[in-house]
């Protein structure tokens, strides 16, 4: 073959794989584009089938008569209408469940209220019926309860059932306000469904808080925190029993040096829902009110039930401030006070285990209330070494106590 031969046959063969070339990439093109519309086509039938669906499941439940409604009833001390009630006054709101046919098995709410006129006070669960807490959630700020509530076993049952009792404490905001369910999240599931048959939304209860009649009196609200309480500072780990616990306050005069006597109050342990972060502490489910306080500088003396006394002279007083002589709180009369102590947890120390019963404290923490507690630790469950040397309330005695109580000796003062 010549030289000029060699050139057309090699531009020739070029040529073919050119055009080959290119069929391959039309080829290709075709089949991406083919796999597109393919993806496209099966995403949205996807589409189509959740909502053909979910349109099934909503005449299913109409259908079925699975809808479900939740009823608010309360304590009325009023056969008027709204509800009345009088500034620290507590109200208990019952939730139930109007099932018709269905069998619920669980559900998940918020309670709403006005946070302006009422403060949470605590929950009570119906054993026999919706007994399992699966979750709870106090937000005081925004006002709502969240809870979850299951069945125990063998099954659900027909028929209205009582679900869970909430108690609220007036204010002292005069006027009316509501109490409801927050209707867009409530969620309730029942056996032989797999969707959300609840059905709202619920009648609201209509509150009004009414003036009292016992005159002036000058109110404090605390926020503060026990040591060690909750364990490992996990709500979830608190027990429903334990988050109701008795404190001892008074109040001295610095000016004067005269102090109250100390008056006992029961706290509850709230949940606040910050952002981003939760924060917990005790807080007096009724107010410390006094009638007969002369406005002047005060400091606060607050005692837990397993507790040294601490001294707080500062609102948001720092851990490790030692109170002088000169420092106090402004409280001035018939006004409604809160502070924040929540910064200097109540040292774990003054065991139960004095006075002739051994339940009484003897206001100081000493070798005595560490003896009781090392004995306690070769019995940690038992009834009498948990009631009185349980520091973080997880049930049992252990070395999580112990070094909650070696902390204050190592630090105490402020008797």
């Amino acid at each position: 073959m010549t030289s000029g031969h060699s050139k057309q046959f090699l531009a020739h063969i070029d040529k073919v794989d050119m055009t080959k070339q290119n069929r391959i990439f039309k080829e290709i093109r075709r089949r991406k584009a083919f796999s597109l519309i393919l993806i496209f086509i099966l995403a949205t039938g996807l589409i189509a089938t959740v909502m053909l669906l979910k349109n099934a499941q909503d005449l299913r439940q109409n259908a079925s008569g699975e809808s479900v409604q939740l009823k608010l009833s309360t304590n009325s001390i009023d056969v008027s209408s709204p509800h009345a009630f009088k500034p620290n006054e507590t109200v208990s709101v019952l939730v139930e469940v109007v099932p018709g046919e269905a069998r619920v098995s669980a559900a998940d709410f918020i309670l709403t209220y006005d946070s302006s006129s009422y403060d949470y006070v605590a929950t009570e669960l119906f054993e026999s019926t919706f007994g399992v807490l699966l979750q709870k959630e106090i937000n005081p700020t925004d006002g709502k309860v969240h809870l979850a509530l299951g069945r125990k076993p063998p099954s659900a049952q027909y028929g209205n059932q009582k679900m869970v009792r909430v108690t609220f404490r007036a204010k002292n905001k005069v006027g009316t306000t509501q109490i409801g369910i927050e209707a867009q999240t409530a969620k309730i599931a029942a056996l032989g469904s797999a969707i959300n048959v609840y059905q709202g939304p619920t009648s609201p209860i209509d509150m009004k808080i009414v003036g009292g009649d016992s005159g002036p009196k000058t109110s404090i609200q605390l926020k503060f925190k026990l040591a060690g309480i909750p364990v490992e500072n996990n709500p979830s780990f608190l027990p429903e029993s334990a988050r109701i616990q008795p404190v001892k306050i008074s109040l001295q005069n610095m000016e004067t040096g005269a102090a109250t006597i100390p008056t006992s109050l029961s706290s509850i342990f709230i949940k606040e829902q910050t952002t981003p972060s939760l924060i917990s502490y005790f807080s007096f489910i009724n107010p410390f009110t006094v009638t007969d306080l002369s406005t002047g500088k005060y400091n606060i003396l607050l005692k837990g039930p397993k507790h040294q006394q601490i001294r707080f002279c500062k609102n948001d007083q720092d851990a490790d401030y030692r109170c002088q002589i000169t420092d106090s709180i402004e409280i001035t009369k018939d006004a409604s006070h809160t502070f924040d102590f929540t910064k200097r947890p109540l040292s774990c120390g003054d065991l139960p285990i004095s006075g002739t019963n051994h339940d009484q404290q003897d206001g100081a923490v000493r070798v005595t209330d560490y003896s009781f507690m090392v004995s306690c630790l070769s019995k940690r469950t038992d009834a009498a070494c948990v009631t009185r040397a349980d520091c973080n309330e997880d049930g049992s005695v252990t070395n999580l106590d112990m070094d909650l109580l070696l902390e204050t000796l190592s630090t105490a003062y402020d008797q």
